[in-house]
C-alpha cells in the first residue's frame, strides 16, 4: 500500500493548487519535500526561468484576483455571505483596518432565491 507521501509528486497543477489554498512557501517546500534551491530549479524549468519566490507571488496574486472577481460578482447579485467574505479577506490583507465596501450594481438585479437554486 502506497503512502500519501509517496503519492504526492510535484506537478504544476499541485504546486499552483497549494498556493491557491493559501499555503505559504515553507509549507509548500515541506509538502513536496524540496529544498529552496531545488524548488528554484524546478520553477525555473517550469515557469520560463522564474524563481520560486517570484512564481509563488505571481500565482498567489492571480489567485486572489480570481477570488475577488468571483466575490464581487456574488456581491453584485446581493449575496450577503459573499459580501462578508470579501470584506474579511480584504481586512486581513490590509492588516485589519476597517474597510467599507460599496457595490454599485449598475442596474444588475439582486440575486433571488430562484437564482441561487438555478446556479
Amino acid at each position: 500500500m502506497a503512502s500519501i507521501i509517496d503519492e504526492n509528486k510535484l506537478s504544476v497543477e499541485k504546486f499552483e493548487g497549494a498556493i491557491s489554498v493559501g499555503m505559504n512557501m515553507q509549507q509548500i517546500l515541506t509538502m513536496f519535500q524540496m529544498t529552496s534551491r531545488d524548488m528554484d530549479l524546478w520553477c525555473m524549468e517550469n515557469y520560463k526561468g522564474c524563481n520560486f519566490r517570484y512564481v509563488y507571488e505571481l500565482v498567489r496574486q492571480l489567485t486572489l484576483k480570481e477570488y475577488f472577481e468571483a466575490m464581487k460578482e456574488l456581491g453584485f447579485r446581493g449575496n450577503p455571505s459573499a459580501l462578508a467574505i470579501i470584506n474579511n479577506a480584504i481586512q486581513r490583507l490590509d492588516g485589519g483596518s476597517t474597510i467599507k465596501i460599496v457595490f454599485d450594481n449598475n442596474g444588475v438585479d439582486t440575486e433571488s432565491e430562484e437564482d441561487k437554486v438555478n446556479d
